[in-house]
């Protein structure tokens, strides 16, 4: 968290889970309805937090929202892993109807305000973010944007994304299995585009870690890289 943030971490809403959704294997998507002053930027995430005493354990939780303002809605995607935290076993069984504190959101993972080319790269469920920076751009054609999306298993949000594609030919995705593929997809990438595209890394923490070591082998600048950590993997 940035110092930044901290004002923004005391901001306090409600919202109330509308939808839990088993998409695949251990991935799901949760919908909140939020109210009119919750107000928020493609690619923030927030701290949601569930009042339930028989949870044990944390009962709050940081998400990147994989949502954008124009769908009316916060949409969160999880993976749960073989065994579940009490947090999201909770959603998953009693999540619909349940009301959700929220505080934030924040975050500097934003699509910056030019017509620099961006290259994308979304570890498995960190797609999340993703998924909202890409449903922001919508058909604007300004810029080229290139999606690599590396996941062993299952590729959470591949119909909507594209649909995405299919609206806007500026958008091309690239869905890997093997990280081995994906590292040599983005060093292409950083040698076609070099220092004249902007970076957007997310995933687990030692998923951007190697990413980012990866980048700097390339000479792209740390300036024109960002990244997020899918707190919500565990």
């Amino acid at each position: 968290m940035r110092f930044q943030d901290i004002p923004k971490m005391l901001k306090k809403s409600r919202g109330q889970i509308t939808e839990v959704k088993h998409q695949a294997e251990d991935y799901y998507t949760v919908k909140i309805r939020v109210p009119e002053s919750f107000n928020w930027v493609a690619g923030e995430y927030a701290l949601f937090a569930l009042k339930d005493p028989t949870i044990k354990g944390p009962k709050a939780k940081v998400f990147s929202i994989a949502s954008a303002p124009e769908d009316g809605y916060v949409l969160l995607g999880l993976r749960t892993g073989k065994t579940p935290s009490a947090y999201k076993q909770y959603i998953i069984d009693h999540g619909v109807g349940a009301a959700i504190d929220i505080r934030g959101p924040m975050g500097d993972f934003k699509l910056r305000n030019d017509k620099r080319p961006v290259v994308m790269f979304a570890g498995g469920v960190g797609i999340t973010p993703m998924r909202a920076l890409l449903k922001s751009i919508g058909n604007s054609r300004q810029r080229e944007v290139r999606l690599i999306y590396p996941s062993t298993q299952y590729h959470l949000f591949a119909e909507e994304i594209d649909n995405f594609t299919k609206m806007n030919p500026s958008i091309q995705v690239a869905y890997l299995h093997q990280p081995g593929e994906a590292q040599e997809k983005l060093i292409g990438l950083a040698k076609h585009y070099g220092n004249s595209a902007y970076y957007y890394v997310a995933g687990s923490g030692s998923a951007i870690r190697s990413i980012k070591s990866l980048l700097k082998s390339q000479a792209i600048e740390s300036r024109n890289v960002f990244s997020d950590h899918f707190f919500g993997y565990k």
